[in-house]
């Protein structure tokens, strides 16, 4: 099965572009918020043709553990930011009773060596994958997706 989040939009490459070479606080946060739909939403959603997800092929537990250790690595800081007033562009109009007062906003770290952006990511795949192998009696895992496998090409590594 092919998980899409080493080098697809929004996935890992993506991120360690947006926490290195393209840092802005505004486009980490936007890398982050696509890491955490894929790894939270899309990859836990998605069946292979046996009918199991990642997170059922590498263990429940293990992926969960592994997505949850990642963020901290990840974040510098939160804060609460007050959400703007809806509708007009009022901005000095109160928040309806619905919506929330003030939304969560995240600091992504800024990594100057790429390399330890990479080493923590590396340890996120290498804990799901690895891990699994392990379970399985097996030394190694490969990862075969054959985009990933081109020549020359440069991705998260």
């Amino acid at each position: 099965m092919e998980t899409k989040f080493l080098i697809d939009p929004g996935g890992l490459r993506d991120l360690a572009d947006a926490l290195t070479d393209r840092y802005d606080p505004t486009v980490g946060e936007d890398a982050l918020h696509r890491l955490s739909d894929f790894l939270t939403v899309r990859v836990p959603g998605r069946r292979d043709d046996r009918g199991k997800t990642v997170p059922e092929l590498v263990g429940e537990r293990r992926y969960r553990d592994a997505v949850q250790q990642l963020w901290p690595q990840l974040i510098a800081d939160t804060y609460d930011e007050p959400a703007p007033a809806e509708g007009f562009g009022s901005a000095d109009r109160p928040v309806g009773p619905f919506e929330p007062p003030s939304r969560r906003r995240v600091l992504p770290r800024y990594f100057s060596d790429r390399g330890e952006l990479l080493g923590i990511l590396r340890g996120l795949i290498d804990t799901m994958f690895g891990g699994a192998a392990a379970d399985a009696g097996k030394p190694t895992w490969c990862e075969k997706t054959p985009f990933n496998l081109a020549p020359n090409f440069p991705a998260v590594s």
